[in-house]
């Protein structure tokens, strides 16, 4: 019997982006509630892993980072014409709670001409620049990780107004229409930790939100958000800080090889096809 490699093996670690054809392990903890699963650097690429939301399409100018990450292989963008994206937009995706959840690195986070969004949708009838639905976001004021949402077409924005500029990074945030909303992110210094409140309605979700990694496909003709993405993940219900603190240390825990054994083909030979080692010696 011939083993695939699982993720206790040297190529299969929790923080490592994969690096063999992978699947939902739907037997994980981590995996209940996940509708959204997007590893750009292992094989399936643009594939949404749940099968739930569309493949994405990047832009010309993006590319999967040929310059590893900590964490392995991501999409870059490190440029303009580099958003990953798609006009479809499942059902299920019409949250009123949720958690958002991306792993990355960055080349340092620069104030850009309006909110960019770095894992989530817009609504693409909405003008420009369009307004999220939900999303991380980088704000426009502090250049800081912020919560961008819609309350029907309006635009809205929770900053916390905390900077990072660190290479690899980590962003969870939680969110109930109406109700609460958890920043979390992860740096070299640890967890920090900010929250508000959901203002208003829900999204109007008639507007053709488009999903997105990296930048919106209407922004990145002129902004980009230096970042290389190594997951971006989606669940519909607000994740407790346990849970995503988990997530943040394997990141890729909740995915297993798509073929986990392979059998070898049987070959005969002088002494029948039986024989084995045991310690020292040939028993036949």
């Amino acid at each position: 019997m011939l083993t695939l490699p699982h993720r206790r093996s040297s190529l299969w670690w929790g923080r490592g982006v994969p690096t063999v054809p992978v699947t939902v392990d739907w037997n994980h903890p981590l995996s209940a509630g996940l509708i959204g699963c997007y590893v750009p650097g292992c094989p399936a690429q643009y594939n949404d892993l749940t099968g739930i939301g569309p493949t994405l399409a990047p832009a010309p100018g993006g590319f999967i980072d040929r310059a590893a990450t900590q964490e392995g292989y991501g999409y870059s963008c490190n440029a303009t014409n580099s958003s990953l994206s798609s006009s479809a937009f499942p059902l299920p995706w019409r949250l009123t709670r949720g958690t958002l959840f991306w792993s990355g690195s960055t080349n340092g986070f620069t104030i850009n001409s309006t909110n960019l969004l770095l894992w989530g949708n817009i609504q693409a009838a909405s003008g420009s620049p369009p307004n999220c639905c939900y999303g991380i976001g980088i704000s426009l004021v502090s250049g800081g990780i912020s919560f961008l949402y819609s309350t029907g077409d309006t635009a809205q924005i929770l900053d916390p107004d905390t900077q990072f500029f660190d290479l690899q990074l980590t962003i969870a945030i939680t969110f109930v229409v109406g109700g609460a909303i958890n920043i979390y992110v992860w740096d070299r210094t640890g967890l920090t930790a900010s929250s508000g409140t959901w203002t208003g309605a829900a999204p109007d979700y008639t507007l053709g939100p488009q999903p997105s990694i990296g930048v919106d496909p209407v922004m990145d003709t002129t902004d980009y958000s230096a970042t290389i993405t190594t997951a971006a993940y989606l669940y519909n219900y607000p994740m407790t800080l346990p849970q995503i603190t988990q997530l943040y240390r394997a990141p890729f825990s909740p995915l297993v090889p798509t073929a986990r054994t392979s059998r070898a083909l049987l070959v005969s030979y002088p002494g029948g096809p039986f024989r084995r080692w045991n310690r020292t010696y040939l028993i036949r």
